[in-house]
């Protein structure tokens, strides 16, 4: 019996000296690998102005629990747990769940009410995970809306924010050696505030897509070190683009599968697609006629109020798709953004405005009434983006202008007019 005792006992003790081991082994992988802190301006018309600090710190730890909030970010938990998954999503397994905490400085108890912060987030947690020093960075600012497709979009009050940017640079509490990350859709509206930012000696960088800062959160060393993988990389890249822009008719290649006069319209000197590519037509409906009949509609057509049409067109390859409409009454509208359809349409995919059921009703003032079609391979993000400032202005004195300017660059577009009459 002593035999047999003395075995288990030592048993037991392997067991849990093993265990001790793994314990100690988490403990060490839990220990702060990497900290990054930086900031973004919040501006709350009336009540506050501030730079409000976001800090990540990255552990070795690896596993299914790799996010955690501080007491100030818990707030925004959810939409920031879903943000950062999409930001990781196409990572390396083995960097896709490290561990992160993050949380905001600053905020005192006061709430956010808009998602300007989203851009500072996901660049902390980038740059606490994959920048081999983030104490050599200069001091960083960043402000913008990022959407789960990680496309950098408009905030609101930029202009507000960038004063207090200006404020913070004359009060020493941000150095001059700074860098400024913002969406360059709101670059136009704060153009010559953002040039004395940047006369004093903060450095500027519009963006339109996160990764366009990558060399930000991995550094300039370790970009140049793999240099040879980069290039490899693009030129694969290069070669499989080529091969899809020759099957999709976006070169003029021999096997093109669209006859010749569309694939000619599929011009690869500008992002712009013709709209005859997508067989865009319209049809209308009579407020006096008996049945449910409808007919082309052309330019220039005389249409009544209580007429109705509708829009119709096939992508030949897939792009992104906008249509703007401007009514008798000057009201602008997005129609794709208006009816919830993605501006990604399928090839080959009939698509009809507003849908099957319905059409659009002439209603209101007599007047001229335009469409402007505008298909592109890539996001169209400029003259979207001047509408999206438009929208946020509603009925503001810089509204004008803005709707200006804008329906001066969408008149290359035009592809229907509509005289209405009562």
């Amino acid at each position: 019996m002593a035999d047999g005792y003395v075995s288990q006992n030592a048993a037991y003790g392997g067991e849990a000296k093993q265990a001790l081991s793994r314990s100690q082994n988490k403990e060490k992988l839990m220990n702060p690998h990497k900290h990054c802190s930086l900031s973004f301006p919040a501006v709350r018309v009336g009540q506050f102005a501030a730079l409000i600090r976001v800090e990540a710190t990255s552990y070795r730890l690896a596993d299914d629990r790799w996010c955690s909030f501080g007491k100030q970010a818990g707030v925004y938990k959810n939409h920031l747990k879903s943000l950062l998954d999409s930001s990781r999503h196409q990572e390396n397994p083995a960097t896709r769940h490290l561990d992160i905490a993050i949380d905001f400085i600053g905020l005192n108890d006061r709430e956010l009410d808009g998602r300007s912060y989203d851009l500072a987030v996901l660049l902390a947690d980038k740059i606490a995970r994959f920048h081999p020093a983030p104490e050599t960075l200069l001091s960083l600012i960043a402000t913008g809306k990022v959407e789960h497709d990680l496309r950098v979009t408009c905030v609101e009050s930029f202009r507000e924010k960038v004063a207090h940017i200006q404020t913070a640079l004359q009060t020493g509490d941000i150095s001059h050696n700074s860098l400024f990350c913002y969406p360059k859709a709101n670059h136009i509206e704060a153009e010559s505030q953002l040039k004395l930012l940047e006369q004093a000696g903060i450095q500027l960088r519009p963006v339109q897509y996160l990764h366009e800062l990558e060399d930000v959160w991995i550094g300039k060393t370790q970009r140049q070190r793999h240099w040879w993988k980069n290039l490899f990389i693009t030129v694969v890249l290069l070669l499989a683009l080529l091969w899809v822009m020759a099957k999709t008719c976006l070169l003029p290649m021999t096997g093109c599968q669209l006859p010749m006069g569309e694939c000619k319209q599929l011009s690869c000197t500008s992002d712009f697609i013709d709209p005859k590519a997508f067989k865009l037509h319209y049809r209308h409906s009579s407020k006096t006629a008996n049945n449910p009949t409808t007919y082309p509609l052309h330019d220039q057509q005389v249409l009544h109020s209580g007429d109705q049409f509708k829009l119709y067109f096939q992508a030949p390859v897939d792009a992104y798709v906008y249509v703007y409409y401007l009514d008798s009454q000057e009201n602008l509208r997005e129609l794709l953004s208006e009816l919830d359809i993605p501006h990604l349409v399928t090839r080959q995919t009939e698509y009809v405005l507003p849908n099957e059921q319905h059409s659009f009703t002439l209603r209101g003032n007599a007047g001229t009434e335009q469409l402007y079609f505008i298909a592109s391979k890539i996001p169209e993000t400029q003259l979207f983006g001047q509408y999206q400032q438009l929208i946020q202005a509603g009925n503001a004195q810089h509204a004008a202008p803005l709707k200006a300017q804008l329906l001066q660059s969408l008149q290359v577009h035009r592809s229907l007019t509509i005289q209405h009459q009562l």
